[in-house]
């Protein structure tokens, strides 16, 4: 598929299928060319392929390789990629922040809308420096 000049490219990496259809229909929805992952080696896999992704969005919880661990590993991959977290708990929130990603709490809504918008806004700011 080709994407439009100026798309923003996301990796989303979501054990939960519902949670993970959810979010890549609200990323489309928004303009994002989005690939999905249904675990963090999956999405290490990807970001190891070299295609392009101006940031990552990982479900806190998975079973096997959490987000943390998986966004640990991504920035050694391709440091600096803005990261998010995705999390219906609220030591989560936390977790993200210790881990210096931008926390977004489920379920989605306008607030996690204008915090996906941020991430872009960082993403495109460390591409022009």
């Amino acid at each position: 598929m080709v994407f439009p000049r100026g798309t923003r490219y996301s990796c989303h990496i979501e054990d939960d299928p519902d949670s993970r259809m959810l979010l890549a229909a609200l990323l489309t929805q928004m303009g994002f060319a989005v690939t999905s992952a249904a675990d963090g080696e999956e999405g290490l896999r990807f970001l190891y392929s070299e295609a392009q992704c101006d940031a990552v969005i990982a479900d806190v919880m998975m079973p096997g390789m959490s987000g943390v661990a998986f966004a640990r590993l991504m920035q050694q991959i391709r440091p600096g990629l803005p990261t998010a977290f995705v999390t219906g708990r609220h030591d989560g929130i936390e977790l993200a922040l210790a881990a210096g990603a931008i926390p977004l709490l489920k379920p989605f809504g306008a607030q996690q809308r204008e915090a996906l918008e941020a991430i872009w806004s960082e993403a495109e700011t460390v591409a022009v420096t």
